[in-house]
């Protein structure tokens, strides 16, 4: 019978007989695919039907251990990458959110809207966030903590304002938008009353124009014109209430059609008044009253 030399080692060898049976046999120098003739078998076949006792090794099931632990390692190394990637992902600031009060502060956020990191933008924003601690990293519970520290430390008061700049893209601004506003106006309800601004960070608003200057009364040689203050006077002694704490709706020098006015209006006790006078002569022109 002939026999295939399957494996090798220091003291046996492993072969196939052409039967399609494993044994083990002396090792005589044998090498591995060599075909060799009467082993000297280290184990001798029983009778004809009886299991032979020489150890079967089934090759297909054996591993080694160096198989085992590069299988191991690229399992632990493949988890460890995803890991990494995750911690990158989680730390990377994807948005951010400004909030000016009179301290200014940036929150930024990853990309699943957790806060990440707080600064302060100015001396009062660095002031605000002095100490604090992020425990909870919800966005939304964050600017509570930050207006919370704003009013405590007297920075946000009864008639303020709150101003979010949204550094995100167009959709992310209006959903983040529409949450702030929404939740921060429940939050302050019964604490205080203060307006709430929300503005897209790239895409400011335009800023509104400034106001003409109102005329001036003219001061040259030729115009003398009485102040203003002498004209609330003339309104006043004109209607017995000289001296009384009224309340102006319109105070201001006007030129119609070439005539230089002072044009007053004032509360009283509920009552309306409404006066013309001539910003030279001190004349009153028109005058109404409005119970």
């Amino acid at each position: 019978m002939e026999y295939l030399v399957m494996e090798t080692f220091e003291s046996y060898a492993v072969l196939l007989s052409n039967d399609g049976q494993f044994v083990k046999a002396a090792n005589l120098n044998y090498e591995v695919g060599q075909t060799v003739k009467e082993p000297i078998l280290m184990r001798e076949f029983y009778e004809e039907k009886e299991e032979p006792k020489v150890k079967v090794f089934r090759g297909k099931k054996v591993l080694t251990y160096a198989s085992i632990i590069a299988a191991a390692a690229l399992f632990i190394l493949f988890f460890i990458g995803l890991g990494s990637r995750y911690r990158e992902q989680q730390l990377l600031a994807e948005s951010s959110i400004y909030i000016a009060i009179n301290p200014e502060v940036r929150m930024d956020l990853n990309r699943n809207g957790d806060v990440i990191g707080v600064e302060g933008l100015n001396p009062d924003g660095r002031d605000l966030i002095l100490d604090y601690e992020i425990d909870n990293p919800d966005h939304i519970v964050v600017a509570q903590n930050l207006l919370d520290r704003a009013i405590n430390k007297g920075y946000l008061e009864e008639g303020g304002q709150v101003h979010f700049s949204i550094d995100a893209s167009a959709e992310e601004v209006r959903a983040l938008g529409l949450e702030l506003r929404t939740t921060m106006t429940d939050y302050l309800e019964d604490r205080l009353s203060v307006t709430i601004e929300i503005t897209d960070y790239n895409n400011p608003p335009e800023p509104e124009p400034e106001p003409e200057p109102e005329p001036e009364p003219e001061t040259d040689s030729e115009h003398r014109y009485i102040t203003l203050e002498r004209a609330k006077e003339i309104a006043l002694e004109y209607v017995g209430l000289s001296g009384a704490s009224v309340e102006y709706d319109d105070a201001e020098f006007d030129i119609d059609d070439g005539l230089p006015l002072y044009e007053i209006e004032f509360e009283y006790l509920d009552v309306d008044y409404e006066f013309l006078i001539h910003a030279e002569t001190g004349q009153i022109l028109e005058f109404e009253r409005d119970d």
